[in-house]
């Protein structure tokens, strides 16, 4: 299975969809306003061609228009590491050309010199981390953020 949508995953289903997606997924289960995507799945990645058929007609089920193409890593999101900005993101994709362009940048970001540098300085094996890539339609933001949480006191 190549592609899965957001509405079908849930956090048990991270060596899967990464990171991310599982987040996401739990998210659209708990009835959060998520803006609507797929995720191409981490056996993608592994046989390292790009399903270009699988993934045209999940963008056309999404209604086609402007996309966000975001990694999700498996080591993504874990207890100790968040990966935040390790990997990439492409912004506006539009086309299925263009889809599948950022979604061969995506899979090689998870070799860029910093993600390699924080995998490195947080003790997880490359060998043990796989790619999937979600794809949610864009929303025009007024503003935008990331927020952080931490305890205070540890």
């Amino acid at each position: 299975m190549n592609v899965i949508g957001l509405d079908a995953i849930d956090a048990g289903m991270i060596g899967t969809v990464g990171g991310k997606a599982a987040g996401l997924g739990e998210m659209v289960a708990s009835g959060e306003r998520v803006p609507p995507g797929f995720c191409l799945t981490t056996e993608a990645y592994a046989s390292g061609t790009v399903p270009a058929d699988e993934l045209a007609a999940a963008y056309e089920r999404l209604g086609g228009g402007p996309v966000a193409v975001r990694s999700s890593a498996t080591a993504e999101d874990l207890p100790g590491t968040s990966f935040a900005g390790q990997q990439d993101t492409v912004l506006g994709v539009r086309g299925t050309e263009e889809l599948v362009a950022a979604v061969r940048r995506c899979w090689a970001s998870l070799d860029s010199d910093r993600a390699v540098a924080y995998r490195e300085a947080v003790g997880i094996d490359r060998a043990d981390t796989r790619m999937a890539v979600v794809v949610q339609r864009m929303v025009d933001a007024r503003v935008a953020g990331v927020l952080f949480t931490a305890d205070p006191l540890t």
